[in-house]
């Protein structure tokens, strides 16, 4: 015989039948939760935001490119970059043992090792890049004073770290353009050198107008494709050898290479050492301003990073949510109240009917209560 079929009906009456014990249940289960809820301790969370870096932060020595006709995106290119860097020093260990230090968080998280206090200190930060291109940093703590200061510190810390490394960046630049910037005093010295001996031996002084003004578009475009290997060699410093705007420079320079060759050839002589001195006093009014350039990034002590919104104390808590947590009990609770009353009311009907299901029950209770007193014993 089929066993009638179980509508909705039918769980409505049972759930209204053993409503007391749905009610007991979530209510006892929501007042747990509202008391545990109270014991757990506050955290409190600050957040600083930091803008992206100004182009001069990163790639200050292009500004002395200006009259170089590249069409390049020297500064865009870096931002993204810049603020990754950012957020690698914010996560490294230098940082990290310095704000466990200062803030004595070993006794704060009761730890007794460095690297499980840098890990439990790394749970509580989280750093952001936002889709507007800054960067947000979050603490969480206990304390809400306490957690502001570590938020400022972790930019204070930033901006001292990223201000060596930018000295020290700009002390290598400076010192690869004071080396090319020498190369090219001496080039000059000796290609002047050499145009005066020559002007002496053969009694010439002058050249043609149409070949002067082909010595001085050659020397020109060469200069500027020297001024600009030399450009390559820095950024290749700054961003890496892989970095896509290298790729980008290095076609404009086989570019401005093919326009060269299609330069007209000039007369040997005079004319070769004449363009010989014009590309080198070029070339040196190229490398002047990048070399007084790199002479003052190495020598500026201007904050490096854009500070937008440092971290104030916050007012009211992060955590717990406690509306959270108990409306979230208490839907746990009706949900397994539910289908436990379900249950109960089977096993009921299942007794009443002398059903085989009813036997199994029995013995399974029979089971349990056999095995109990062994354990008390």
């Amino acid at each position: 015989m089929d066993e009638p079929q179980v509508t909705l009906l039918d769980y409505l009456y049972t759930w209204l039948k053993w409503r007391r014990l749905i009610v007991y249940t979530v209510g006892i289960t929501c007042l747990i939760a509202a008391v545990v809820s109270l014991v757990l301790p506050k955290w409190y969370r600050a957040t600083t935001t930091i803008l992206p870096p100004k182009p001069e932060a990163g790639m200050g020595i292009a500004a002395s490119f200006g009259s170089l006709p590249l069409g390049l995106d020297l500064f865009g290119a870096g931002r993204t970059d810049e603020l990754n860097t950012y957020v690698a020093i914010l996560r490294s260990r230098r940082v990290m043992e310095r704000v466990v230090r200062t803030f004595q968080l070993q006794k704060v998280y009761k730890t007794q090792m460095m690297d499980d206090t840098i890990r439990a200190l790394d749970k509580n930060v989280e750093i952001d890049i936002t889709k507007e291109q800054t960067l947000t940093l979050s603490v969480l703590d206990r304390d809400p004073g306490r957690v502001a200061e570590i938020t400022n510190f972790f930019i204070d810390e930033l901006d001292r770290i990223n201000k060596t490394l930018s000295t020290e960046q700009a002390r290598n630049n400076r010192l690869f353009i004071e080396r090319r910037l020498g190369q090219n005093r001496r080039d000059i010295q000796r290609a002047e050198e050499a145009l005066k001996a020559y002007q002496e031996q053969h009694q010439t002084f002058g050249l043609s107008e149409e070949s002067q003004s082909a010595i001085l578009a050659g020397a020109e475009l060469e200069a500027r494709v020297m001024a600009l290997e030399v450009q390559r060699d820095v950024f290749k410093r700054m961003l890496g050898t892989s970095h896509p705007l290298l790729t980008q420079m290095s076609t404009e320079i086989e570019a401005s290479r093919q326009r060269l060759s299609d330069l007209p050839e000039v007369g040997l002589g005079l004319a070769r050492l004449t363009r010989s001195v014009e590309i080198q006093s070029r070339l040196l009014k190229y490398l002047i301003p990048q070399y007084e350039q790199a002479q003052i990034q190495e020598a500026r002590d201007t904050p490096t990073v854009q500070i937008l919104d440092r971290a104030v104390p916050p007012q009211r808590k992060h955590s717990p949510k406690r509306l959270f947590i108990v409306l979230g009990a208490g839907v746990a609770s009706l949900l397994f109240s539910l289908f436990l009353t379900l249950n109960l009311e089977s096993v009921r009907q299942a007794r009443e009917q002398g059903s085989p299901r009813a036997h199994r029950i029995d013995r399974i209770i029979g089971e349990l209560r056999a095995i109990l007193p062994s354990r008390r014993e």
